[in-house]
């Protein structure tokens, strides 16, 4: 049993998991859809990965932070998005000096990656930002 999460926090994390899980099933069968009725790739497979992964990610995180069952006994949004913070400045960072494009022969590139794992932190820095000064001003 986890004890840095109540009760409540569980079975929050629990029911957006649970959620999170049907839309990776849904995202995962209509990529597979596309790919064989039309008979086309729309990313690289790396970047094809991360926005099948990301997308049920942030629904879960966002969801879990403004329900109150994300942060544990022992963590703060503060902390947490300095550390979001410094993560999606290196993602941007590595983007920005080695990257060529988003799209290449009409897909998601590879290089696309970095970016959209720099906007997927600094989101989750944004929520976490907007949380410790909704957690301040009350």
């Amino acid at each position: 049993m986890n004890k840095k999460y109540d009760e409540r926090q569980r079975w929050v994390n629990y029911r957006l998991s649970h959620h999170a899980l049907m839309i990776v099933f849904v995202l995962l069968l209509m990529n597979g859809l596309v790919r064989s009725s039309f008979d086309m790739t729309w990313a690289e497979p790396m970047s094809e990965a991360f926005v099948l992964i990301a997308v049920p990610t942030l629904y879960c995180v966002t969801r879990s932070l403004f329900q109150g069952a994300y942060v544990g006994r022992r963590e703060t949004y503060g902390r947490n998005s300095i550390a979001f913070a410094v993560i999606a400045v290196l993602f941007l960072g590595v983007f920005a000096l080695a990257g060529d494009g988003l799209i290449a022969d009409g897909k998601l590139s590879q290089d696309s990656t970095t970016l959209l794992a720099g906007i997927f932190f600094a989101y989750i820095t944004a929520l976490h930002g907007i949380k410790f000064i909704r957690e301040r001003s009350v």
